[in-house]
Formats: C-alpha cells, sequence, structure tokens
C-alpha cells in the first residue's frame, strides 16, 4: 500500500497479518534439591519427584538468594529481572514452602536441604 504525501514523496506501509501466530511451548524444567526434572516428565506423572514441591529455575536461583540474606531488590539485580518479579517469586515459594515469611521459607529450604 502506498500514501503520496503533499511534496510528492510515496511512503510504504507494511499491511497488517491479521493471523494468530501460535505460541512455541517452551521445554520447562524444575529443580528439586539439584535434581533437574523436565515439563514433560511433570505432564505425564513420571517424576520421580512426586509428592514434593519442584521448584523452577527461577524459584531455585532467587530460593538460594534469599538464603545468603539479599533484599528482593538485590535479587532482582543478580537474577536480572526486575523486583516485582521477584516478589511473585517469593510467593510461590511461600506458597510451596507452605510459610509465611523469608525466615519461615529459608528454614523450610535448609531443612530440604539436610534431608536430601
Amino acid at each position: 500500500m502506498q500514501i503520496n504525501s503533499e511534496s510528492g514523496n510515496s511512503t510504504f506501509i507494511p499491511a497488517i497479518s491479521l493471523t494468530k501466530k501460535k505460541k512455541k511451548k517452551r521445554p520447562y524444567n524444575y529443580v528439586h534439591n539439584d535434581h533437574v526434572v523436565s515439563g514433560e516428565e511433570m505432564r505425564n506423572g513420571d517424576s520421580p519427584l512426586k509428592n514434593k514441591p519442584i521448584l523452577s529455575l527461577r524459584e531455585h536461583q532467587a530460593l538460594d538468594l534469599l538464603i545468603e540474606g539479599l533484599t528482593n531488590r538485590q535479587i532482582a539485580a543478580r537474577i536480572g529481572i526486575c523486583e516485582k518479579t521477584v516478589e511473585k517469586i517469593l510467593a510461590n515459594l511461600y506458597r510451596k514452602a507452605n510459610t509465611h515469611s523469608r525466615a519461615g521459607t529459608v528454614a523450610w529450604a535448609l531443612k530440604q536441604k539436610n534431608e536430601g
């Protein structure tokens, strides 16, 4: 499609695609006590870690930094994500650990590492 401007020059405007792009399925991996389980194993129920909380890679990274005593802002800077994302990741960790605080989550994580 071409549009003529007053100066006589024409400008090309590309047509907009009206078809929906399909999202690619990414193979997510989950980490529990340094054991990596693929998302496919989780969906099929083949995981050797049934009935145990499975942490995503980001949750695992955030938990390690939480154990070190870093703040949300410091965790965000270290991982390279925004602070709001860290808050969401920590909320997921609290839910999986069945805790309501940073200290409770750290205690849970240390207990998990000693058991595993």
